[in-house]
């Protein structure tokens, strides 16, 4: 009874290791470990003549050719490769035919590792049959011709991304600059430079980040790519503003566009001089300020900023002016509103008003109101203007008023201008809503009294019709 037990338990255990083994042979393409019993094949395989050797010669930085002996009884062979060792994983490469007995395997990287293993296959009716694999067959990549470039480094400036590098080989054709969204690729090429350059520009988008890596090449070949470098330019600031508050410095505010940079870089200019850096800031969240002190009264200081960014900077916000005074600004003079608009199909109507500055230590200037009843702030303009247009629509008010300008700076208003009368073309259809401005130009103040002076507080307000100290000014009656 024993005996017949042991021998039931042989049977088993041999069934199940050739199927095993059948169920192996039967995925070509599975990936094959050098440790694996090679020698174990499926009934039939004996008629299928393994690869006795298999030797890998690599002939340039980019080609290993192999060479195998074949047999007639063989219907094809496999080729395995294996990227890290001839104990490692194999991947299936190629196929190939009866009596074909070497492959030439391209498009390797230079100066690597590569190892590889061969088997037969024999095709009778629909059975395939597989050889033993043949022993691991290894080589490495030639060195590349050219030397890869080193130290890559890219930085924004302004509007593109500047690529920096060390050039390492002596006999380079030129560079190949690769960018990509992210350090592992994908990669596309994006410039060229000559050779024994150090250095490209590439034009880029705010906010996004983009990588680089640069390939030397000659008339053989490419170098290995350098290693990559990842930046973004950042977007630059706007809505810059410079006011004197009071009599010790100038407040800078201006709009934070970025959510990438590190910082911001104040530079200033003085009427005669040059541009120069005065501080920098850390990064903001929506909007960034700075106070500027020590300045000289009376003289015109001009401000720029920019972001900052891995050692590198976004394009320039838009400039702006201050000046610290010492008395109120003279009035304007010379005041001309003028209404615009004609019988076209819509009846669009405009309004400009004009004046002289004749002011050297403005901040802006406040257009006032009046429709003889009452008067109030109707805009804002900045310093040095000379005029304000307001689109006034279809239907829209007003149609007929005066207007007049204060000069306004950090101790006040000046002394307001002349009044200027005038009235919409006649034909114009009845208006019942009135055009405000949409918006204030620049941190202008509303106008008070305080102290006998017109005091030009800190922030403005909406600009609406509201009584003004004084008496309203009135129009002459309007006829039409």
């Amino acid at each position: 009874m024993s005996s017949s037990i042991r021998r039931d338990s042989v049977r088993a255990t041999l069934i199940a290791v050739l199927l095993q083994a059948a169920a192996s042979a039967c995925d070509p393409t599975a990936p094959v470990v050098a440790t694996d019993e090679k020698k174990l094949v499926v009934p039939g395989a004996s008629s299928t003549v393994a690869v006795s050797s298999l030797t890998a010669s690599a002939v340039s930085w980019s080609e290993i050719d192999l060479v195998w002996p074949t047999s007639p009884s063989a219907s094809g062979y496999q080729l395995f490769r294996s990227t890290s060792g001839a104990a490692g994983g194999y991947n299936l490469i190629a196929t190939t035919g009866a009596n074909i007995g070497s492959y030439a395997n391209t498009g390797l990287t230079a100066s690597a590792e590569y190892c590889y293993q061969v088997r037969s296959f024999r095709n009778t009716g629909r059975n395939t049959t597989y050889s033993a694999y043949s022993s691991a067959a290894c080589a490495t990549t030639l060195a590349p011709p050219v030397v890869a470039p080193s130290e890559i480094n890219a930085v924004p400036q302004a509007t593109q991304i500047v690529i920096t590098w060390k050039d390492n080989s002596a006999n380079e054709d030129g560079f190949h600059i690769d960018r990509a969204p992210y350090a592992f690729g994908p990669w596309a090429q994006v410039a060229n430079a000559s050779a024994n350059a150090t250095s490209a520009s590439v034009a880029a988008v705010a906010e996004q980040q983009v990588c680089f890596q640069v390939t030397a090449f000659n008339a053989i070949g490419p170098s290995l790519p350098s290693t990559s470098d990842c930046t973004a330019l950042p977007a630059a600031p706007t809505y810059l503003s410079a006011r004197a508050y009071d009599i010790q410095g100038i407040t800078l505010s201006w709009q934070d566009n970025s959510v990438v940079e590190d910082g911001y870089r104040i530079s200033r200019h003085e009427p005669g001089g040059v541009w120069t850096d005065i501080a920098t800031v850390p990064a903001s969240s929506g909007y960034g300020s700075y106070r500027d002190v020590g300045l000289t009264a009376n003289v015109n200081y001009t401000y720029r900023v920019q972001a900052l960014k891995d050692g590198g900077y976004s394009d320039m916000s838009n400039e702006a002016s201050a000046i610290i005074p010492t008395s109120l600004p003279a009035a304007p003079t010379d005041v001309v509103a003028a209404f615009d608009g004609g019988p076209d199909p819509y009846w669009h109507l405009s309004l400009l008003i004009s004046w002289s500055d004749n002011s050297s230590n403005e901040d802006g200037f406040r257009i006032e109101y009046s429709d003889g009843y009452s008067a109030g702030t109707f805009g804002w303009a900045p310093a040095n203007a000379t005029s304000f247009f307001q689109d006034i629509g279809t239907g829209g008010e007003p149609q007929s008023g005066c207007f007049r300008v204060f000069a306004f700076n950090a101790l006040g208003e000046s002394e307001p201008s002349n009044a200027s009368c005038a009235q919409a073309p006649d034909g114009l259809p009845a208006g019942n809503t009135i055009a405000l401005p949409t918006g204030s130009i620049g941190a202008a103040p509303q106008a008070g009294q305080v102290g006998g002076a017109r005091k030009a507080p800190a922030h403005p307000a909406p600009a609406t019709r509201v009584p003004r100290h004084g008496p309203a000014i009135r129009p002459a009656p309007a006829s039409r």
